[in-house]
């Protein structure tokens, strides 16, 4: 740009001068008296432009300089953007581990609680009620359950008998799981002392009852030997209405004077007494 320039000034002052210049110089120039045409003077400007050029070699070094360090400059940051990205890479990877391993504990944990609760149902029958979850929100936005519990009825039942069934059931669906919680296993506790206290409240019915029939039976006991007493009692005494077994005919408290006069006649005799008895007899 600048050389263009240089070679514009030049020609214009070369097309300020006229043929008749020319051809004097030309004429003059075979003597060397003449006065010789000075050379044409750079413009200042154009002076300045030349000197401010750098020469090829400068340009050449010192774009070859420039673009190196521009190279250098471009590198750096492209490694420093590597690093900078290769560490938020790797910081995403660690955070969606983290999140990987979240989500597989909650899964798990999700499987062990509805496990769980499952087996206290199961056990439980009639006396256990719905399970009931408490749930967190994983990084995945699903909702897993972290905890849960079944209601169990532990009352008595109408008698000591279905008592007992129910205790041990309500004791087999509390240590039903696995793993028993410390609450599964105060149910169980629970339901052990409802049986023993049904057990006992059981045995003195029973003791009762077997009370209650010895009574009974000794009160018919009795009644009945009342009742043969007073038969024995109605064959004993005398019934005069009917005929005597007596060869003679008398009633029987007649055989008193029988006796006695018959002793008043043995006194006087002289028979022996077996004899007199004999007779008598």
């Amino acid at each position: 740009m600048n050389v263009s320039y240089l070679s514009s000034n030049i020609a214009s002052h070369i097309a300020s001068a006229s043929p008749l210049d020319f051809v004097a110089t030309g004429a003059k120039h075979l003597s060397s008296s003449d006065t010789v045409i000075p050379p044409i003077e750079q413009a200042p400007e154009v002076a300045k432009v030349e000197n401010s050029l750098p020469s090829p070699s400068e340009i050449n070094l010192s774009a070859g300089y420039g673009d190196n360090k521009e190279v250098e400059q471009t590198a750096g940051q492209a490694s420093k953007d590597t690093e900078k990205d290769d560490v938020e890479s790797k910081k995403e990877r660690a955070e969606l581990k983290l999140e990987q391993e979240e989500i597989r504990d909650l899964a798990s944990r999700d499987r062990e609680v509805r496990a769980h609760e499952q087996a206290h149902m199961a056990i439980g029958g009639q006396y256990a009620g719905a399970a009931q979850y408490q749930f967190k929100r994983g990084p995945d936005g699903v909702s897993y359950a972290i905890s849960g519990e079944v209601p169990i009825d532990v009352s008595k039942a109408s008698s000591p008998e279905e008592t007992i069934r129910k205790a041990e059931i309500v004791r087999r669906a509390a240590l039903a799981p696995a793993e028993p919680s410390p609450q599964d296993r105060r149910v169980a506790a629970m339901a052990t002392r409802m049986e023993s206290d049904a057990r006992q409240e059981l045995n003195t019915q029973r003791v009762d009852e077997a009370n209650n029939e010895e009574q009974n039976s000794s009160e018919e006991q009795d009644s009945q030997t009342t009742a043969t007493a007073s038969a024995n009692d109605a064959e004993a005494k005398p019934n005069y209405g009917a005929t005597s077994n007596f060869s003679s005919g008398e009633p029987p408290f007649f055989i008193n004077s029988r006796l006695q006069r018959g002793i008043e006649n043995a006194s006087l005799s002289s028979h022996s007494p077996g004899e007199l008895l004999d007779q008598i007899a």
